[in-house]
């Protein structure tokens, strides 16, 4: 227990989960601000969540990850699976306030969480919110009704039932999850 103990305040679990407690109300109070959020619930909360989670995903040093003498890729997975249930919980209360898609929040949960695991492996954990904040902000900026082949880069803001932008999240997400458990965090060793 001391182990999974340390493992987490080296992680800074707390101020993490304190900062999903304040995504939670940010997406929820801009439910009841806005009369119709459209996209905004399903990729601003997803960004703001995977955004910050991407610090759990990687020691604040380095030598953190070094002198352990577990098995790093394991404990990565268990730690990829934690975040992704604890941004989802923290996007329940947007959801249950206004009538925006579940479906398309955590495609873009997954999608973007691969996404921030990428930047983590590759840029590191101060990082790693780049690669989804352009994402999706691209995505907004072109929108649902780009041209053809620009389509493959909007896909956070397309419709729930488009498969294409489901196949890429679900791509994104794969990737990332096992390339960060790979490789680990920029600058750690694995």
């Amino acid at each position: 227990m001391r182990l999974l103990s340390l493992h987490a305040r080296g992680r800074q679990a707390g101020p993490i989960a304190c900062g999903l407690l304040g995504v939670a109300a940010a997406c929820w109070t801009l439910t009841l601000l806005v009369d119709e959020p459209g996209m905004l619930i399903p990729i601003l909360g997803p960004l703001a969540a995977v955004s910050l989670l991407g610090f759990a995903l990687g020691a604040a040093d380095p030598a953190l990850e070094r002198i352990t003498p577990r098995r790093w890729p394991r404990w990565r997975g268990a730690e990829l699976a934690c975040s992704a249930v604890l941004a989802a919980l923290a996007l329940l209360p947007a959801l249950a306030q206004t009538d925006a898609d579940a479906t398309a929040l955590l495609r873009n949960l997954a999608g973007l969480g691969g996404l921030t695991a990428l930047g983590v492996a590759v840029l590191g954990t101060r990082l790693a919110w780049l690669a989804p904040a352009n994402c999706a902000f691209l995505a907004a900026a072109i929108g649902p009704r780009g041209a053809a082949w620009l389509a493959p880069l909007t896909w956070p803001v397309q419709p729930s039932g488009t498969g294409y932008a489901l196949a890429i999240a679900a791509a994104l997400a794969l990737t990332g999850a096992v390339v960060l458990m790979r490789r680990g965090a920029a600058g750690a060793v694995a």
